[in-house]
């Protein structure tokens, strides 16, 4: 969803910027033009936007959100302003009310995307062991948060539960790491590293891309235990574990 936004926005951003330009007949600026105190101004208030917008945890909520994108209107309005009052001849000032709009709108919508989402809840999951002398259907609880994000799709932070064992579930190590944007658009599984909270014993779980589908493995007694999920057959769990693992 955020992918196809940030398309459709770009693609408006040049059509709107092209019709306009061309009706008000607005010249490209050589940068011998430009007014050096308003060009650099916009450069250091750029890189203190994009330093905030990395450090400021007000990006969890809407409050926070509201109040960058408020900035970065305010920003751009005031260096519109500023190109208005130099020159108002050039119509660049135009351009900055055109590039402000559209990444107001861009940035607001992807720090929305953006935000955490809290979930809890329990799906079927099907255990089996190789040998066949494990194969059991139980439950497994599903708590934390999941956050979109642009280059990876969705992250997930938190813990499952499996029988009377917790796990944390991190992105560690070797396995979790992704191609940017490719992995994301293949569809291929996320890797996370699962530690149980009492023993730190570990295991491996893969999530689709969509996060509907999982499966994993962990050791129980030295015995190697594989699940997947949902699933209400050990045919069913084969073929996820199968599917989701192959994709890596």
């Amino acid at each position: 969803m955020d992918l196809l936004f940030v398309v459709l926005v770009f693609v408006l951003w040049l059509i709107v910027e092209r019709i306009v330009v061309k009706r008000l007949n607005i010249k490209k600026q050589k940068r011998k033009d430009e007014q050096p105190f308003v060009r650099w101004f916009g450069v250091f208030m750029l890189i203190f936007f994009n330093i905030l917008l990395l450090t400021w945890s007000g990006t969890d909520n809407l409050a926070g959100i509201a109040v960058l994108v408020l900035f970065l209107a305010v920003l751009f309005g005031v260096i519109a302003w500023m190109e208005w009052r130099k020159n108002k001849e050039s119509k660049q000032y135009v351009r900055t009310i055109i590039t402000g709009s559209f990444l107001v709108i861009l940035v607001g919508g992807l720090l929305f995307f953006s935000m955490p989402k809290t979930i809890s809840y329990t799906v079927p999951v099907c255990l089996y062991s190789e040998d066949g002398a494990i194969n059991e259907l139980s439950e497994m609880e599903i708590t934390g948060e999941l956050r979109g994000n642009l280059l990876y799709g969705k992250k997930y932070d938190g813990e499952i539960q499996l029988f009377d064992k917790r796990f944390f579930v991190v992105k560690y190590g070797e396995k979790s790491k992704e191609i940017p944007i490719i992995d994301r658009l293949l569809g291929r599984s996320s890797y996370y590293l699962m530690v149980e909270i009492d023993s730190n014993e570990k295991g491996d779980i893969w999530f689709s891309r969509d996060f509907e589908t999982f499966a994993g493995v962990m050791k129980a007694d030295g015995t190697e235990i594989r699940f997947a999920a949902p699933a209400q057959s050990l045919k069913e769990a084969k073929v996820i574990f199968q599917n989701i693992t192959a994709e890596k």
